[in-house]
């Protein structure tokens, strides 16, 4: 069969669905492939979010995937390695020209703090148990909100940049990437259509158990495996604006170790409100 009309950008609406089930589900272990999608974006289209905004979010998500190791239990070998591979010693590879001294100084002084917090857990200090205890609250659902409400915002510049949605496109790429599924059927294109405002049938959005339940639950396994399975497949052509970012977008403050907006405590209320829980999310740095 032939490649439908409008392939890449209803491929990469699937990948953004699956990607964005991911972090709203809290589904930790598929974070790294949400890290490849933030990369292909970045890549093709440096302008969408203004670099802080993209090193903020993929830190998180990486800081997140380090810290769930710790918390596990797993030897300490394995988290070193886990470590030392989402943040090499050598520091990110910066190929945006956007991006400032200032940009650098941040980001590099963030993922040291991390690092350093996480060799000394590994030192075995004698409060190691109120140390866990502390790293699970810091790296907790405040700041995984933080990354949602981040990564939300990534998406909806997204949406602007991509041709206008056609349903009956969408559903011709669709039955071409996996004959028989509807993008009614499809749990994550139906929340995902929801949250981005997508003109979708009726019948496409989710049952409200689904938008309200607690955070605590993670998505049923056939959602995840449904999830991993777009992850997967779907690998789109990316072809979008390379503008800058607007400068009336907001920086955003995303949590303690990452914090790269300005220095100085402060509580900051954020104009989004998660999804899932119907009320707008506080974010202390």
């Amino acid at each position: 069969m032939a490649t439908p009309p409008e392939a890449g950008p209803a491929a990469l609406r699937f990948v953004a669905a699956a990607s964005w089930q991911v972090v709203r589900g809290r589904c930790v272990e598929h974070f790294p492939r949400v890290l490849e999608f933030l990369r292909s974006l970045r890549a093709a289209a440096p302008g969408l979010v203004r670099y802080r905004h993209h090193e903020r979010l993929c830190m998180g998500l990486k800081a997140k995937l380090v810290v769930d190791l710790v918390l596990q239990g797993r030897p300490w070998a394995q988290v070193l390695n886990a470590l030392h591979h989402h943040f090499p010693e050598s520091g990110p590879v910066v190929r945006d020209p956007k991006a400032t001294k200032q940009d650098l100084k941040k980001i590099s002084e963030a993922q040291k703090t991390f690092c350093q917090q996480v060799e000394q857990l590994a030192e075995a200090p004698i409060d190691l148990a109120l140390k866990l205890q502390e790293l699970e609250q810091e790296y907790g659902e405040p700041f995984l909100a933080a990354m949602e409400k981040l990564f939300f915002e990534y998406l909806c510049q997204l949406e602007k940049a991509l041709p206008t949605l056609q349903a009956q496109q969408l559903q011709d790429v669709l039955s071409w990437m996996q004959p028989g599924v509807s993008i009614t059927s499809s749990f994550a294109l139906s929340q995902y259509g929801v949250d981005m405002g997508w003109p979708l049938p009726a019948r496409s959005a989710p049952d409200s158990r689904n938008m309200t339940g607690p955070r605590e639950q993670s998505p049923p396994q056939q959602q995840r495996t449904a999830c991993q399975d777009h992850l997967t497949k779907a690998r789109p052509s990316l072809h979008l604006p390379q503008g800058p970012a607007s400068r009336k977008q907001p920086e955003t403050v995303t949590g303690h170790q990452f914090n790269l907006a300005p220095l100085g405590r402060r509580r900051v209320q954020s104009r989004w409100a998660s999804t899932s829980r119907g009320r707008t999310a506080w974010i202390a740095p």
